[in-house]
């Protein structure tokens, strides 16, 4: 293809944008993907592809993938990987060569020996999230008439994915990153102007995850879309709620959420949350900071994902749980709803990391788990079993999809 980008001069780079709508472009009927031969649609899809966020050479990811499963079948308990301790070394040198996460034989549980850090992975890498990530903007520099049909897909077509609160590390000092800090990400990132006049970058956003704590959800969704609301724009949120996002999850309580009303932190709101569970339409009154009112600041919106993620003892609450939770109708600001449509959850699992388990014991002995062999319950010892392994519990995780419809 032929190309008419400028080279640099003593003053740098020129700023292309301010030539967009006087400077001659090339038509580059020369190429296939202009001369005709391909359809302008599967041109676009090309260039998506092009600019396809792609894991870094560095990042850590959880292996392996036959772990995962797309059903909540009880997954079976894995055996100790290479017992023999030269095989035990030579599994551990590959892994710090391919940078990747498998099983530390030995290793103590992270929730009794040393509160966990950024850069073991808790709890932002998981079987379906990585970091870090890359674009490859090469694309843009091919040419004008590609880059007019480019430049915003960087930004419009890649998730933008937030940590609230326990994120992947900075690379330059280890401490969390950007991204753990929505508001400060968005000051000092997403709010530089774009390549399209009169824009900011947040404003080509078009699709977030948000890995949240419950806190975070309850406490400070409906404020941050209120206050700054970059969010008007989003086409598609997700939020995944973890399994160590849930109130007191350490000590494995009874899992509380409810849309309608405000914090759940308190005891007391399980049963505000079955007596809302038990209406007809499993649908009240919005109270005035409940966070199920946050997305009617969306009124773009047209997919709301929620991840609904547990461990294997609690599978009968989270059951219990999302059947609720695909009632829910959240209003938009046009009279318009989001409604699952009765749609099914999507149901998928994978085995979790060791700061999974919880600090209690999930048979209900008293006894202190995983601290002594031999006196202790089945459970306890098979608890201690996969952490000395490098593992963690069977997670479950329910996916619910919500989508715009008209009022009644």
């Amino acid at each position: 293809m032929a190309t008419d980008v400028e080279r640099p001069g003593s003053h740098g780079w020129f700023n292309l944008c301010d030539r967009l709508e006087t400077a001659e472009i090339n038509p580059q009927l020369s190429s296939p993907l202009y001369n005709g031969r391909i359809p302008a649609e599967i041109r676009h899809l090309i260039f998506e592809f092009a600019v396809t966020e792609f894991p870094s050479p560095r990042a850590k990811i959880v292996k392996p993938i036959t772990w995962v499963r797309h059903s909540h079948e009880l997954a079976p308990i894995p055996g100790t990987p290479n017992p023999s301790a030269v095989g035990h070394v030579i599994e551990r040198v590959r892994s710090r060569i391919q940078g990747v996460v498998r099983p530390r034989r030995g290793m103590l549980p992270l929730t009794l020996s040393h509160a966990p850090q950024p850069g073991d992975g808790f709890d932002w890498l998981r079987f379906d999230n990585t970091e870090p990530m890359e674009v490859g903007t090469a694309l843009l520099l091919t040419c004008r008439r590609v880059y007019l049909e480019t430049y915003n897909l960087p930004l419009s077509q890649t998730e933008q994915r937030f940590y609230c609160r326990r994120g992947p590390p900075s690379r330059s000092n280890g401490a969390e990153g950007p991204r753990t800090n929505i508001d400060q990400f968005v000051t000092s990132w997403l709010s530089n102007p774009s390549l399209v006049p009169g824009m900011r970058q947040k404003d080509l956003v078009r699709s977030v995850r948000l890995f949240i704590q419950q806190f975070w959800l309850e406490d400070k969704l409906l404020h941050f879309v209120q206050s700054d609301n970059w969010f008007a724009n989003l086409e598609h949120l997700r939020i995944t709620l973890r399994r160590s996002d849930w109130w007191d999850w350490e000590s494995n309580e009874i899992l509380r959420i409810n849309p309608f009303k405000g914090n759940c932190c308190h005891a007391h709101t399980i049963s505000l949350m079955h007596r809302d569970m038990s209406t007809e339409t499993g649908n009240v009154e919005f109270s005035v900071g409940a966070w199920g009112r946050a997305f009617s600041h969306m009124s773009k919106l047209k997919t709301l994902t929620i991840d609904f993620e547990t461990s294997e003892d609690k599978r009968d609450e989270m059951e219990t749980l999302v059947t609720w939770a695909l009632k829910w109708r959240f209003p938009l600001s046009d009279g318009r709803y989001l409604s699952t449509g009765g749609q099914p959850a999507d149901k998928m699992s994978w085995r979790g990391l060791p700061h999974h388990f919880s600090h209690k014991c999930v048979s209900g002995c008293r006894l202190i788990q995983y601290r002594i062999p031999g006196q202790e319950c089945p459970k306890c010892s098979e608890t201690r079993q996969l952490i000395s392994q490098g593992y963690g519990p069977q997670l479950l995780v329910w996916t619910c999809i919500w989508k715009p419809v008209q009022g009644d």
